[in-house]
């Protein structure tokens, strides 16, 4: 059963400063044994046992004051308790969970707006990448975000490049869009509250590419096949990923509400498949 403070410190400094010193200061505590997080100012502590926690808080401070920050006790929270607002988003710990807070719901009252919006013509680049700002505002507290903001990217991406179109530009909307953008609309899929447990893995499925064929594994199941000489030409990431997409595809059948790992030796894939 883990219990938290957080701390929130405020600095008189240039932020590319605050973040080296920020980063050796968490360093060193972490050398100590102290588990935190840290984003910009705010400050998270964590550890199972009260007593401890209640040291830790002691020892963070003097160390940051000592570097010259200035710990703004106002905005802390430095009673160690198993509930608590972190960065926007709320974390029980007691059913371990993380729940959007008020803040949240109203981004996500926002997020509704542009939806309709978009669904009722207001269809400029600049209304998209509105949607998709909010949508990365919610990455943290509702489940599987990129997978479901990836759609309206690639439509969007589609019809418009910023290179040669303003944010002015028409996108024209279909009903295949449409699909995607309800899923937005119902309050099940966005205010639900998130699991901190790590789902584990059913299924891993490895896959591989050269520039001849592809190949995938499952268990104790194989599949394979060889690029055509038109695919051969193409960069090899593009090569892995679609060894990916392939294999995916062929096993998709025994794939339904599994957890499914995906293991690479590319690194450009593995990024590209983790956003």
């Amino acid at each position: 059963m883990l219990l938290i403070c957080s701390s929130v410190f405020r600095f008189f400094s240039s932020t590319s400063s605050v973040h080296k010193i920020d980063t050796v200061v968490a360093a060193h505590l972490r050398i100590q044994y102290i588990r935190l997080a840290t984003y910009l100012d705010d400050w998270l502590l964590v550890n199972a046992q009260e007593k401890m926690l209640i040291s830790d808080r002691e020892k963070t401070p003097n160390l940051q004051i000592k570097q010259g920050f200035i710990v703004n006790l106002q905005k802390s929270s430095r009673i160690p308790s198993q509930e608590i607002t972190y960065i926007g988003t709320l974390f029980n710990f007691k059913k371990e969970i993380v729940s959007p807070t008020t803040k949240c719901m109203e981004i996500i009252l926002k997020l509704e707006m542009l939806v309709l919006s978009l669904i009722k013509g207001h269809n400029t680049a600049r209304h998209y990448l509105m949607l998709l700002g909010l949508i990365s505002c919610c990455i943290e507290f509702i489940s599987n975000t990129r997978l479901y903001m990836r759609p309206i990217q690639l439509h969007l991406l589609h019809f418009w490049k910023p290179s040669t179109k303003d944010l002015t530009y028409q996108i024209p909307f279909t009903q295949h869009l449409k699909d995607h953008l309800n899923w937005w609309l119902d309050r099940s899929n966005t205010i639900k509250s998130k699991s901190l447990h790590q789902l584990s893995a059913t299924v891993t499925i490895t896959t591989d590419a050269s520039k001849t064929g592809f190949g995938g594994h499952m268990n104790n199941q194989i599949f394979q096949g060889c690029w055509s000489v038109q695919e051969q030409k193409q960069q090899i990431h593009l090569l892995e990923l679609e060894a990916v997409i392939r294999t995916i595809q062929h096993f998709l059948p025994q794939l339904k509400n599994q957890y499914v790992p995906l293991k690479r030796d590319n690194t450009t894939v593995v990024q590209y498949v983790n956003k």
